[in-house]
């Protein structure tokens, strides 16, 4: 249906949810640390229907088209879970309902023990080939070798094996990322593809009013780090590398402590070594172990640790995976722009939410990037705390 400037269609198996859009109110998220997106939706059941068909039974499928006129998303879930929050008549079938949904890729899956020949790429393609998605983007990979998948679904493969051990010349020495976004996109591509893709729209964050059709205009602007039990992953860890002539271990002599929090690329002069590179070599030259995605791997927390979570009116082009242009408003209103929350942002999460309530639409953004240096030259940076 179409409600002033919007699009809500929601449908249950082969039948559209009929009500008023004052009725319910739905979200769709998805990260780029996600392989299934979600779509949380909210009715107020008032006469029971819903309840009496059986609408939400788990394994149902729902469709939900989302956005602006001309600038709809549409993705397809399954019923994951639901229940009645509240009961508006007692003695009577009714309530409001909460239900959960997640990505119908879900519904594909099979458990199956089985061993695949090429590279991370190559059966990535052969996993996700039985499902229909709108688009996928699928990095090229090196690492050929022969990798086994124990009674592990078509996620868990590749999610646990090859998301993994996947590295890229083309990469950057960038470490990969498996999802499905809320545009029924799937990915499986370096942080190197993602950052690097032109920006999508330029976000203000300036004083002042806004109106509900300045799309670019932040309404809400909240800077959050990453949690340190997270980076803790990466930063504890002990570096060791076995000769390739003899069992002795050498502790390497580079960490990651020595460079975080700093403006670091995640590829220095010298590969960060880790745990796994004690794995003896194959005699087949051509499987040789090559752990350098697990070392890449091994990197993903502590890479994004500049975040900052925004809400603008809806835009639903703006999903995991695209990035996006920050200008922040001028910091102690000095005359330059913050340097700490300016620049190019990769969308990390997105949720695009419609509210029954208030009859509107908004995205909220999760949006990251490397830590930012502020260099001496910045007018400010007397005022800022320099450990």
């Amino acid at each position: 249906m179409e409600f002033n400037d919007y699009v809500l269609d929601i449908v249950i198996g082969d039948s559209l949810v009929e009500i008023g859009t004052s009725e319910f109110s739905f979200s769709m998220s998805d990260s780029i640390f996600q392989m299934f997106p979600s779509f949380n939706l909210q009715i107020n059941d008032v006469a029971g229907v819903l309840l009496e068909t059986l609408a939400f039974t788990p394994g149902e499928k729902v469709n939900a088209t989302f956005g602006r006129v001309g600038e709809e998303i549409q993705n397809r879930y399954i019923s994951r879970h639901f229940e009645t929050s509240e009961v508006f008549t007692p003695g009577t079938l009714n309530g409001l309902l909460n239900i959960n949904n997640t990505h119908e890729f879900v519904y594909f899956q099979n458990r199956e023990s089985y061993a695949y020949e090429g590279t991370p790429s190559d059966v990535v393609r052969e996993l996700t080939s039985d499902y229909n998605f709108s688009d996928t983007r699928i990095d090229n990979s090196e690492n050929q070798h022969i990798w086994y998948r124990p009674f592990y679904t078509q996620a868990e493969m590749i999610e646990k094996v090859l998301l993994e051990n996947v590295y890229s010349n083309d990469s950057n020495d960038t470490p990969f990322f498996s999802f499905i976004d809320n545009d029924n996109v799937f990915h499986f591509e370096s942080f190197f593809s993602l950052i690097e893709r032109s920006s999508e729209t330029e976000l203000l964050l300036i004083p002042g009013d806004y109106a509900i059709n300045e799309r670019n205009r932040v309404i809400d602007f909240k800077p959050l780090s990453e949690d340190y039990n997270s980076l803790q992953k990466t930063l504890i860890y002990q570096y060791f590398e076995r000769g390739v002539d003899s069992f002795e271990l050498t502790e390497s002599e580079k960490n990651i402590k020595e460079v975080y929090p700093g403006d670091y690329l995640v590829s220095q002069e010298e590969l960060i070594l880790t745990g796994t590179e004690y794995f003896s070599r194959s005699n087949i030259k051509e499987y040789e172990d090559n752990v350098l995605g697990q070392k890449l791997f091994n990197l993903r927390s502590g890479l994004l640790t500049n975040k900052i979570l925004v809400t603008i009116p809806l835009n639903t082009n703006l999903v995991a995976g695209k990035t996006v242009d920050l200008v922040a408003s001028k910091a102690f209103l000095e005359n330059e722009n913050s340097l700490s929350y300016s620049g190019k942002f990769l969308v990390e999460r997105s949720q695009h939410s419609w509210s029954g309530e208030s009859q509107n639409g908004f995205s909220q953004l999760l949006l990251s990037r490397k830590n930012k240096t502020v260099p001496d030259s910045y007018l400010i940076k007397s005022r800022l705390y320099n450990p």
